[in-house]
């Protein structure tokens, strides 16, 4: 992640906010992973949003209960792919950078 972050450059990182019910093994793999991230992204010194699964979907579809299969078909189109991304995984990384970059420029817009 560091080294992504050295190359790339960015200024804000964006993570889903995840919703666990049931499966106690995954969620303590998907914290551990959230957790460097989310150290990455703060020694590097760089502002973090997180966002729900809905908010993500509603941002990139207007629907905060659509499939993986609605949201990779907007993130090909908002993104002017010819192929659908793949995985879905991959897509869906890309939908809440979306969602943060929608959000931020909504916020700035809000600020005047």
């Amino acid at each position: 992640i560091t080294q992504l972050i050295k190359k790339f450059k960015p200024d804000h990182g964006a993570l889903e906010l995840l919703l666990f019910n049931n499966n106690a093994k995954t969620a303590m793999q998907v914290g551990e992973a959230r957790g460097v991230v989310i150290l990455a992204l703060q020694q590097a010194k760089l502002p973090i949003s997180q966002f729900t699964p809905p908010q993500v979907k509603s941002s990139i579809t207007g629907n905060g209960r659509a499939d993986k299969r609605q949201v990779q078909e907007n993130v090909q189109r908002l993104c002017g792919l010819e192929e659908l991304p793949r995985p879905d995984d991959a897509a869906y990384a890309i939908a809440v950078a979306i969602c943060c970059y929608e959000s931020l420029k909504t916020a700035k817009m809000m600020e005047g």
